[in-house]
């Protein structure tokens, strides 16, 4: 038997190793939207959120419609992220169905299923974020030894299978000083500050995989501490009205940052190095 780190010691180990990933190319620009929010939790999505609920009146210049809400997709997004190995193919099947009945819309409507309550929400009034990750999806369906960790998206996976239903799917990612995003999320939460920076920045890694194997056609990156002044540039990813857009956003998206010691931000930038 060949030493390890010898020659024939690492070439058994790289067959071990996944192959290149390949980049999933965006071929779908026009007809109805699929459009999800990708980010860390404490990123803004409930802040976004508010900008777009309810915003059926942002019907853009060129008379196509506002976005809409499809509780039904928040459904078969929490259950193919905890799928089992017998279950990973239906909910794939589920999830290909309902995007190929988008893409057959007669009219070119934007829909987004994370702003509204879904019949599987803990919450009544208001809907999981499906950020990375997610608090209600890991109570939900996370095992103990799990706990939220691993309750997130994959954009990947949503899409191929949009490509595949020829739905022009568009990911908003949302991103923000990772000091302030733990802070968020400590502060809200019963998790102390080092737990919750250590789970946010091993979601950073999952997040930033899933948006390197995209090709960038998908993707629109909105700064929290900017977000008011993207409107013009998001209103033209989702090819919606910019004035009313503009304005929702300066009503209903608050920027803030957190008052945090040295010491804490410190920690941040080491995690983040």
């Amino acid at each position: 038997m060949a030493p390890p780190g010898s020659r024939d010691d690492v070439g058994r180990s790289r067959r071990w190793l996944p192959e290149a990933v390949s980049v999933v190319q965006k071929t779908i620009f026009a007809g109805p939207m699929w459009v999800a929010l990708l980010g860390l939790e404490g990123t803004g999505h409930h802040g976004i959120c508010e900008s777009f609920v309810p915003r059926c009146e942002m019907v853009a210049e060129s008379g196509e419609p506002c976005l809409a809400f499809d509780a039904d997709m928040q459904i078969v997004v929490r259950q193919l992220a905890f799928a089992l190995p017998d279950s990973l193919s239906r909910w794939r099947r589920k999830l290909s169905k309902r995007l190929t009945f988008y893409a057959n819309l007669s009219s070119s409507k934007r829909i987004l299923f994370q702003c509204s309550p879904s019949s599987e929400s803990l919450y009544p009034h208001w809907s999981f974020m499906m950020s990375y990750p997610d608090a209600e999806l890991g109570m939900q369906r996370s095992a103990a030894e799990e706990g939220k960790v691993t309750a997130h998206p994959d954009a990947v996976a949503m899409a191929l299978a949009a490509e595949r239903a020829g739905l022009d799917a568009r990911f908003v990612v949302l991103r923000r000083d990772a000091a302030d995003a733990v802070a968020s999320i400590s502060k809200r939460s019963a998790l102390a500050f080092d737990v919750a920076a250590r789970i946010l920045r091993d979601n950073e890694a999952i997040l930033e995989w899933q948006l390197r194997r995209l090709s960038p056609d998908f993707l629109f990156e909105l700064p929290f501490e900017s977000a008011p002044a993207e409107a013009a540039a998001l209103a033209a990813f989702l090819r919606l009205n910019e004035s009313a857009l503009e304005e929702s956003l300066s009503q209903h998206f608050r920027v803030t940052t957190h008052a945090l010691s040295g010491a804490e931000r410190a920690y941040v930038r080491h995690l983040w190095r």
